[in-house]
């Protein structure tokens, strides 16, 4: 009768094991950090995004709030936005930055400090602002932060100064959210 020892693998058994491990470690880090991005990432906003806006929210109330990392009312601005879309999830908030388009990372790293789920964040996609700024209100000159609340009917409301929780209130009160106004 014959017996076999038993050995424990050496490295040319092992390394190739590793290998895969190794392959397998990093490709999860790097699905789960694209995945992460893109939840984060900026949408470009051109001169055609204010219509596209439009359709896609037709007969739902929704707000385009303007911001820049370099305006601090703005960043008063995003946290009372980013709290109001937690209490009313039925009301869609779009941030856009008027950042030049070199400081999208800045800008990705400003807006990482507060609470914005479910808020798509757009940054304009030209350096060159004056098309896009007109595309969204003829009558906007750029100064921030600038919000847009719009009711869902075509009816909409532009402000600029920052946004103050009454003036959201007020204007939620107004849209009579609880269904017995309708624009369809």
């Amino acid at each position: 009768m014959m017996f076999r020892h038993r050995t424990t693998p050496g490295p040319a058994l092992l390394a190739p094991l590793a290998m895969r491990l190794a392959t397998l470690v990093v490709a999860i880090a790097l699905t789960a950090a694209l995945s992460a991005r893109a939840e984060t990432a900026l949408v470009e906003f051109d001169i055609n995004s204010p219509s596209r806006l439009a359709q896609q929210h037709a007969g739902r109330p929704y707000i385009v709030a303007l911001w820049s990392v370099y305006c601090e009312p703005c960043r008063h601005e995003l946290k009372l936005l980013g709290e109001f879309s937690r209490k009313h999830p039925r009301v869609a908030v779009e941030l856009v930055s008027t950042d030049f388009l070199d400081q999208r990372s800045v800008v990705l790293e400003a807006l990482a400090g507060y609470a914005l789920d479910g808020i798509r964040r757009w940054s304009f996609a030209s350096d060159f602002a004056d098309p896009i700024r007109y595309a969204i209100d003829p009558a906007w000159r750029g100064e921030l932060p600038r919000s847009y609340l719009y009711d869902g009917c075509g009816g909409v409301r532009a402000i600029s100064g920052l946004l103050q929780p009454e003036t959201l209130q007020a204007w939620l009160h107004n849209l009579e959210l609880d269904g017995s106004k309708s624009c369809i």
